[in-house]
């Protein structure tokens, strides 16, 4: 019986195998420049996109570089402008902001009795009193669980805590008596052991004999001993007003 495949013989069989080799390299051969080529363009896109993208981190890095640049200089010409205002002041002490593109001072000058908070001058006559507060944030691990809380801490009216005799004898190294202020604190009893993270927000609550600016707020965040510094200062010019008014009145 004849096979039916040998009716319809395979060009293959029919075809030289050097020449089918070399039809399969061929083959392969342009297969693999093909994909050298889309490798290619496609690497140098990329590299391009690289490039590009260097360029334009280096221009806005330049950018900054300028503007900081810009803004120390605008930074300095404000403070020698606050010190020239407060004739050469014997206390200058930069308060921490929020925002980078602003700078406020103390600053306190004995010779001509006058106080900068912020960019506001006033006369020491003018400070009244001054009240300390701290809101800490205390973060508690028990074990897997977080617990977050907040502590508010108000010392109420500071000539009443400050030891004022330190105050005029030692001069800054007065003792503020704000660890009889009262405190508002939420607890939970548990046998797990805790890990306690607290961080402070200190506020300087001036009150000043000005109707239409009773009040200057000096927010210090998480820096005690910049706070114990102006609670220190604010007692000492609030000490002199009253001994200057008892003086007066007798």
């Amino acid at each position: 019986m004849e096979r039916k495949y040998e009716k319809f013989p395979c060009f293959i069989l029919n075809t030289n195998p050097m020449k089918v080799l070399f039809i399969i390299g061929f083959i392969i051969v342009v297969l693999i420049i093909v994909l050298a080529i889309r490798n290619s363009i496609r690497y140098r896109k990329e590299f391009e996109r690289r490039e590009n993208r260097k360029k334009e981190n280096e221009y806005y890095r330049q950018q900054r570089e300028d503007w900081l640049i810009k803004d120390a200089a605008r930074r300095e010409d404000e403070y020698k402008t606050l010190v020239k205002r407060m004739s050469n002041p014997s206390k200058i002490l930069r308060l921490p902001t929020e925002q980078e593109l602003t700078s406020f001072y103390f600053m306190v000058n004995e010779k001509t009795e006058q106080i900068l908070i912020k960019q506001k001058i006033y006369s020491f006559s003018e400070i009244v009193d001054f009240e300390l507060f701290d809101n800490q944030n205390i973060i508690e691990y028990r074990g897997k669980q977080k617990i977050t809380s907040t502590t508010k801490t108000n010392t109420g009216n500071m000539m009443g805590r400050a030891v004022v005799g330190s105050v005029m004898a030692g001069g800054i190294g007065a003792v503020i008596g704000g660890t009889t202020a009262k405190r508002n604190t939420d607890t939970t009893v548990s046998d797990v052991k805790t890990t306690k993270v607290i961080s402070h927000d200190y506020i300087v609550s001036v009150t000043i004999k000005n109707i239409n600016h009773p009040v200057e707020k000096i927010r210090l965040f998480n820096d005690k001993s910049l706070t114990d510094e102006i609670c220190a200062l604010l007692t000492i010019i609030i000490s002199n007003n009253k001994l200057r008014n008892n003086g007066k009145s007798s």
